[in-house]
């Protein structure tokens, strides 16, 4: 809801929006240490929650931009 009534469709072109958007959001979070486009394994992650606590999960998240919307949400 906040990205339907705050930005307007040209602001949203590409992965890179989302990718600084989401990032701001678990910025925000308490209890997380965020990093950005780090390398990992093969490749790159998008965004790393990591827990400040040990023994909690932490979250990988990976962004892709598409054209179709029905494929994305499947």
């Amino acid at each position: 809801m906040l990205l339907t009534q705050s930005v307007s469709f040209f602001d949203t072109a590409g992965e890179n929006f989302y990718h600084g958007f989401m990032l701001g959001l678990c910025a925000l979070m308490s209890g997380t240490f965020v990093t950005s486009n780090r390398e990992s394994g093969d490749g790159r992650y998008d965004i790393q929650l990591k827990p400040i606590r040990k023994g909690m999960p932490g979250i990988l998240i990976e962004l892709k931009a598409g054209k179709n919307v029905e494929v994305a949400v499947e």
